[in-house]
C-alpha cells in the first residue's frame, strides 16, 4: 500500500520541535503538534501558523510522553484525524542544571522518565501502530551532543542522552524486519528555550552575564563560532527519509563545526546513492556547515565522514540529467507566446523559493574567496562567473549598484546605497560630506538609514557583539547630520564603550511607594473581573490584514478594533496634569497624571479581552524578531475629545504656523515582556486615522482641503511596576563615535512627548528591554496641519 505522509512531533509547541514540524509540513506531511497540556495555547498557535504558512493539514494532541497511556492517546488521536502514521519524531525532553551531588531523587527520576522513557514510549507505541498498519515507518529520537561528551552540571541530562543512543540502536535492530527504520539526531548548542535555561543557570553558577555561557561553549566547541538554529535540525530531519531508505540506524550529531572541503566515499553512501542518485546532492546541501558522525548498527564504533561534493561533478551530473530535455536556442516555443497577461511570470516573494539558503551561502563564500585572488578571476575558468556577476549587477536595483556614484548623484542616494550594502566606512565618509555641505536628509531617508542598521543597544537584556561598535559609529554619523551634539556639561563619559548610559530620568512616586501590580491582575484575570461585562461586545473589528499581506510579511495578522462611544470611559473630572521638560534631551517632555490608574487599567482590560497579538515579521535571513504583542485600537470620538481636552494645553499649539488639530485616533497599544525590545528607530509621521460614518476604517481621515500629519510622538505609559523597560533616547556625544543614552522611566498615567515629523530634531530612541514583568504602552501622535495657517480665534 502507498506510504502515508503523516507525522507526530512531540515537544513541538516551540523550539526545535516546532521547526521540525514546520519543515515536515512544508514537505507535504500532515503533522500532529504534540506537547504537554500546559502548552495547549502555544501548541494550537503553532499548528495554526504552520497550516497557514504551508497549506498542510495539522492536528493538536496533548500528553505527557513519560506516561505510555498519554502517548497511546496521542497516536490514536493522530490516526483518527490524519490517517495512518508514517513518522514519529520523539523530540520532547527536559533539562536541569545542578551539581551532581545536589540532584534530588525525584529530579533524577523525572529526567529519565521524560528523556529516556518518553523516547521509548514513543518508539514502542508508534512502532506497534506501524506494524498493525502493515506499512513502513520512521522512528526518530532526540539525543544530544552531551550524549557523546557530557557537560558539567548536566550529569543526569547527559546520561539520559547516552541512553537514548543505545535505545535507538537496539530498537533499530528489532524494527528492521518490519521495514521500520529507527534513527536519532543529536543537537548541539542551538538557540532554543532549553539553552536559554542552561545559559541562565550555568551563568549564575559561574558568574557569567546573560549569553555568556552560550558564547563560552560556542567559542570552545564550535569552529564556525556561531550558535545553531532550530531550522538547522529541521533540515536534517527533512533528508532522513532518503538516508534511512537503506540504513537501519543512524545517529547524527548536528552542530556547526567547519566548512566542508571534500566528499569522502563510504559504504553507506554507496548504498544510499544506489537507491537514490540524488541523495548525495541532498546530503551535501545539508552538510555545508555540519559534521556528521555515523554509527553502524553492529560495531558501534564511530567513523567520521565530512561530506560535500565538488561543483564540477555536480555540474556534470546535472548536465547529464537535463540533456534529454535541452532545447536548441533557435527552436520555436510550442505553443508560441500570445503576449497575454497570463504568460507574465509571477514575481517570487521569498528568496528561498528561488535559491535554497544553503546554495546562497555557498555562492557568497565562493565569491568572497575569489575576490581575494584577482589574478584567478581573469582566468578562463572564471569566465562564466564574470558573466553571471555582470548580469547580477545590472539587475540589482538596491545598494551602491542603484547609483552611479558620480557627481550627479545626490548624497542621500549614495548613503542609502552604501548602508544597504553594509559598506559602513563609505557611509560614514558620505555622511561627513553631507554635514560639511550643510545638507539635511528628508525624514523618510533618516528613518530608513536607522532601520537598515537594525541596531539594538543591549542596555537591558541583550549582549552586544563586536560588530555593533561599527554600527554605533555609523549611527553617530547619521545623528550628527540631523541632531545637535549633546551639550550636557555633566554627561557621564564611558571611555571603554561607544555608548555612555546617563542617569535614569524618573519622575515616579519614588522608591518608598508601592507601585500598582497591573500585570499580576492580568495573569490572574482579576483585571477583567473589574471591567464592565459588556466590554468585549463593545469592541468590533474594522480591519484585518492577514500576515502574508502585511509589509513586511508577518506570521500573524494585524487586526484593528474600534469601540462604541464611552465603552472605555474617561473621568468627567480630569486629574491635575503637569508638564516637565527633560533637562538635556531637546524637545522631550513628560506630561504627568494625564490618565488615572483606573483609566489605564480599563484600556489594558480592553486589549486583554480580545487578546494582544504577537508581532513576528518573516525575515529573509531566517532570524526571528522578538517584538511586542499588539492591540490596534481606533478610539471613539468621545474618548478622543475628552483626552485631547486634557492635553491640548500641554503640547505646542502651533509649529511654524501649523496648527495642532488633535491626536491620531489609531492607538497602537503594546505589551512588552522579557526578551521583547523595540530596536533603535526614529518615528515617522502619521496622518490622523478614523472611522467613516458607514463604520469603515480609514487610514487618513484628515479633511481633503486641509491635510494633516503628525509632528510629535505621544507615548502613553499604562503601568510602571516592571523592571527595565525604559524609553531610551540617544544623542551624539562630544567625542565623535560616541552616543549618550538618556533613559526615561515610565510612570503610570503619564505621557512622553517628543518631536518626529521633521528630520531636524527627530530623536533616535528605543524601547529598552523589560527584565521582569510586562510593560503596557500606547504609541499615538499629535496631528498638525500640513500647510501653515494663521492661528484661529
Amino acid at each position: 500500500m502507498p506510504l502515508p505522509r503523516t507525522a507526530i512531533v512531540t515537544g513541538s509547541a516551540r523550539g526545535i520541535g516546532k521547526a521540525i514540524a514546520h519543515r515536515l509540513a512544508s514537505d507535504g506531511f500532515k503533522v500532529t503538534i504534540s506537547d504537554l497540556p500546559s502548552m495547549k495555547a502555544e501548541a494550537e498557535a503553532t499548528a495554526s501558523q504552520i497550516a497557514e504558512a504551508t497549506g498542510s493539514e495539522t492536528h493538536v494532541a496533548l500528553g505527557d510522553v513519560s506516561r505510555r497511556s498519554d502517548v497511546q492517546d496521542v497516536v490514536d488521536s493522530h490516526v483518527s484525524s490524519l490517517g495512518p502514521l508514517y513518522a514519529m519524531v520523539a523530540n520532547a525532553g527536559i533539562c536541569q542544571v545542578n551539581p551532581a551531588v545536589e540532584v534530588g531523587e525525584e529530579e533524577f527520576r523525572r529526567t529519565f522518565d521524560v528523556n529516556v522513557g518518553g523516547v521509548f514510549n514513543s518508539y514502542q507505541v508508534a512502532g506497534k501502530q506501524m506494524i498493525q498498519q502493515g506499512t513502513e515507518g520512521r522512528l526518530i529520537g532526540c539525543a544530544s551532543i552531551v550524549g557523546f561528551k557530557p557537560f558539567p552540571l548536566l550529569t543526569p541530562y547527559s546520561a539520559s542522552k547516552f541512553a537514548v543512543r543505545g535505545l535507538t540502536q537496539g530498537m533499530a535492530m528489532e524494527m528492521a524486519p518490519h521495514g521500520i527504520r529507527v534513527n536519532c539526531f543529536c543537537p548541539g548548542i542551538h538557540a532554543t528555550a532549553m539553552w536559554d535555561y542552561i545559559d541562565h543557570h550555568l551563568g549564575r553558577l559561574n558568574s557569567l552575564p546573560k549569553g555568556g555561557t552560550i558564547q563560552k561553549f560556542t567559542d570552545e566547541y564550535i569552529a564556525l563560532k556561531r550558535t545553531g538554529q532550530p531550522e538547522d535540525v529541521a533540515k536534517l530531519i527533512a533528508i532522513i527519509d532518503t538516508l534511512i531508505a537503506t540504513l537501519h540506524s543512524l545517529i547524527l550529531p548536528l552542530q556547526p563545526r567547519a566548512r566542508i572541503l571534500s566528499c569522502k566515499t563510504s559504504p553507506w553512501m554507496a548504498q544510499a546513492t544506489a537507491a537514490n542518485p540524488r541523495v548525495v546532492d541532498r546530503i551535501s546541501l545539508l552538510c555545508t556547515d555540519v559534521e556528521l558522525r555515523f554509527y553502524s548498527v553492529i560495531g558501534v564504533s564511530p567513523n567520521t565522514y565530512t561530506m560535500a561534493k565538488s561543483k564540477a561533478s555536480k555540474r556534470k551530473r546535472v548536465a547529464q540529467t537535463e540533456q534529454p530535455r535541452k532545447i536548441p536556442k533557435n527552436a520555436l516555443s510550442s505553443p508560441p507566446p500570445d503576449g497575454s497577461a497570463s504568460d507574465t511570470p509571477v514575481e517570487p516573494k521569498n528568496l528561498g523559493t528561488v535559491v535554497p539558503d544553503e546554495e546562497l551561502e555557498i555562492t557568497i563564500d565562493t565569491l568572497k574567496t575569489l575576490s581575494q585572488y584577482p589574478s584567478l578571476i581573469k582566468t578562463r575558468q572564471c569566465r562564466d562567473v564574470r558573466a553571471a556577476v555582470y548580469d547580477f549587477r545590472q539587475s540589482c536595483t538596491t545598494g551602491t549598484n542603484s547609483v552611479d556614484g558620480g557627481a550627479g548623484t545626490n548624497l542621500t542616494g549614495r548613503i542609502t546605497g552604501a548602508l544597504a550594502d553594509g559598506k559602513f566606512t563609505d557611509a560614514r565618509i558620505l555622511l561627513s560630506e553631507m554635514r560639511i555641505r550643510g545638507e539635511e536628509p528628508k525624514l523618510g531617508a533618516l528613518c530608513r538609514w536607522v532601520r537598515d542598521l537594525d541596531f539594538i543597544s543591549g542596555l537591558s537584556t541583550q549582549h552586544r557583539v563586536t560588530q555593533d561598535g561599527e554600527l554605533i559609529s555609523v549611527l553617530d554619523s547619521v545623528l550628527r547630520v540631523s541632531c545637535p551634539i549633546d551639550a550636557n556639561p555633566t554627561a557621564v563619559v564611558n571611555p571603554s564603550s561607544p555608548i555612555a548610559p546617563q542617569p535614569i530620568w524618573d519622575l515616579g512616586p519614588g522608591p518608598g511607594v508601592a507601585r500598582e501590580q497591573v500585570y499580576a491582575s492580568v495573569l490572574d484575570k482579576t483585571i477583567l473581573d473589574a471591567a464592565p461585562a459588556s466590554l468585549r461586545d463593545s469592541l468590533r473589528v474594522v480591519e484585518r490584514t492577514e500576515g502574508g499581506d502585511r509589509r513586511p510579511p508577518n506570521q500573524y495578522p494585524a487586526i484593528v478594533y474600534t469601540t462604541t462611544p464611552d465603552a472605555v470611559t474617561l473621568a468627567a473630572e480630569p486629574p491635575s496634569s503637569t508638564f516637565h521638560e527633560h533637562p538635556h534631551v531637546p524637545g522631550l517632555g513628560l506630561a504627568k497624571n494625564v490618565l488615572t490608574h483606573d483609566e489605564c487599567r480599563a484600556i489594558i482590560a480592553a486589549g486583554e479581552s480580545v487578546e494582544f497579538i504577537p508581532d513576528s515579521p518573516l525575515r529573509q535571513d531566517g532570524e526571528t524578531s522578538i517584538l511586542a504583542h499588539n492591540f490596534y485600537w481606533v478610539v471613539d470620538t468621545a474618548f478622543h475629545d475628552k483626552l485631547w481636552s486634557r492635553v491640548s494645553s500641554l503640547v505646542p499649539g502651533e509649529v511654524g504656523g501649523r496648527l495642532a488639530r488633535g491626536l491620531n485616533r489609531r492607538f497602537r497599544v503594546y505589551r512588552y515582556v522579557p526578551g521583547a525590545e523595540y530596536r533603535c528607530h526614529i518615528d515617522g509621521a502619521w496622518p490622523p486615522s478614523g472611522i467613516r460614518p458607514d463604520g469603515a476604517y480609514v487610514y487618513d481621515d484628515s479633511p481633503a482641503d486641509r491635510k494633516q500629519s503628525s509632528l510629535f510622538t505621544f507615548l502613553i505609559y499604562l503601568n510602571d511596576e516592571f523592571e527595565g523597560g525604559e524609553t531610551t533616547f540617544f544623542l551624539p556625544g562630544v567625542r565623535e563615535g560616541s552616543l549618550n543614552a538618556y533613559p526615561v522611566r515610565p510612570v503610570m498615567g503619564s505621557v512622553a512627548v517628543f518631536p518626529h515629523g521633521d528630520s531636524k530634531g527627530a530623536l533616535l530612541h528605543e524601547g529598552t528591554g523589560v527584565r521582569k514583568g510586562a510593560k503596557y504602552v500606547i504609541r499615538t501622535d499629535v496631528e498638525y496641519d500640513v500647510e501653515p495657517s494663521i492661528r484661529e480665534s
